[in-house]
């Protein structure tokens, strides 16, 4: 249940982003317009004040969304909470005049735009990271996998045999199969590319939610092409893992 509300969640990230600074815009587009007639709002805000105002706002959701989507995912969402946080901004044009004061269409554009914030601030907070994504630091030295109340993750571990003279080539294609089509896929959790210092060797390490998912993946034709290039210039060997258990360095003992 939690991965299908986490994919909903992505999905609907970006259109529930477009939504807010719509939202956003039609009221500071209305303020900055009937400026005026805002009830007890200063004399000294004009038009340009106010655009500016939505311009330094959406610049900061724009910077949440580019670092979320970058695998920034923390400082990425704290961004787009802030954001969202600040839609509700506009309700303090009822601490000025109350809402008997203000017209039918402020009433509108007020409410729109806090509604839309909490929408955001909704998806964002079922972005945060799931039962199922548990932290390293958060589990005790030696704790099998099956002991722990999570669904373990699906690990693949990709080893590429190449001419060391092709090695850059095919980190650079496995990085931009990753980066264009399968960082996007249903059920994908984190990758890393690693290469070996010899130069024979290339390793993907990824983690996937469950074999369903990541079969769908490969069933997608868009990484296709890119594989096929790289098994062009390399042999490949495949291996699917599931963690069995996690150590760590011990805690140093307080004196």
């Amino acid at each position: 249940m939690r991965r299908g509300w986490l994919h909903a969640a992505r999905q609907t990230l970006p259109w529930i982003l477009i939504l807010y600074a719509a939202a956003t815009l039609l009221h500071f587009a209305h303020n900055a317009q009937y400026l005026a007639q805002y009830p007890n709002l200063p004399a000294s805000w004009s038009r340009v004040d106010v655009y500016a105002a939505w311009c330094c706002l959406t610049a900061l959701g724009v910077a949440g969304y580019v670092l979320y989507v970058r695998d920034h995912r923390g400082s990425g969402l704290t961004f787009l909470a802030l954001y969202a946080g600040l839609g509700f901004g506009g309700l303090l044009h009822y601490t000025r005049a109350s809402m008997a004061h203000h017209s039918a269409i402020m009433n509108v554009t007020i409410w729109a735009e806090a509604t839309a914030a909490a929408l955001l601030l909704v998806n964002v907070a079922a972005l945060r990271p799931g039962r199922f994504r548990v932290a390293l630091s958060e589990v005790p030295q030696g704790t099998p996998v099956n002991r722990m109340n999570v669904s373990p993750p699906v690990t693949l571990i990709n080893v590429f045999t190449v001419d060391p003279t092709k090695q850059q080539e095919l980190v650079a294609l496995l990085a931009r199969a990753t980066e264009a089509s399968v960082r996007r896929a249903r059920g994908f959790i984190s990758a890393r590319l690693h290469r070996s210092l010899d130069g024979t060797k290339v390793t993907m390490y990824a983690q996937w939610e469950s074999r369903d998912a990541y079969q769908a993946m490969r069933e997608d034709p868009g990484p296709r092409p890119y594989l096929e290039r790289a098994l062009a210039i390399a042999t490949f060997e495949p291996g699917m893992y599931e963690v069995v258990q996690t150590f760590l360095p011990e805690a140093p003992r307080a004196e």
